[in-house]
């Protein structure tokens, strides 16, 4: 009977190790759930004056090749993106990105930070005037979820931003 006890008392502890350590290895899922153009319509609704323009998305037809226009980060990393751009010559956009594993945001700000400057390099051949506001353009980020904005507004649509995420966590 005692070597019974005893076998049964280390099949508990060894079924014990083993689920603890399966806890303690599980990769925390990312808490923003909402749809990259969900999250970037919502925060758009929010700020008053982001000029009308076009919305691209991940599903979209093409939609890895003008991701990859938009920004020289490796794709298959992106969870999912959303982009919606002014189409009346001006620099405004408004880029949110959800990576698939969160050791990639700073990755994805450096390349992020690479297209602002190609962008001023674009408009200070297209127009000069847009210039300062692409280089007052906002890169932010939560958990997996990156953010690159030019716009008058930058710093609203940042706010906004956040309190979208906040509210749908």
């Amino acid at each position: 009977m005692k070597k019974i006890s005893k076998l049964i008392c280390l099949l508990m502890i060894a079924v014990l190790t083993v689920c603890l350590c399966a806890c303690g290895s599980k990769k925390e899922e990312s808490k923003i759930k909402m749809p990259a153009s969900d999250l970037l319509s919502k925060t758009i609704e929010k700020v008053k004056d982001f000029p009308d323009g076009e919305t691209l998305k991940k599903g979209d037809d093409e939609d890895k090749k003008w991701f990859e226009y938009l920004c020289e980060f490796d794709y298959d990393k992106v969870d999912d993106y959303a982009i919606k751009y002014s189409v009346s010559g001006t620099a405004d956009e408004f880029l949110l990105i959800k990576v698939k594993d969160e050791k990639d945001v700073k990755a994805l700000k450096e390349a992020l930070l690479k297209r602002q400057d190609t962008r001023k390099t674009q408009f200070k051949q297209y127009d000069a005037k847009e210039v300062s506001k692409i280089e007052a353009a906002k890169i932010v980020s939560s958990d997996n979820v990156v953010a690159f904005i030019v716009s008058d507004d930058a710093t609203d649509i940042s706010n906004a931003l956040t309190e979208t995420i906040d509210e749908n966590k």
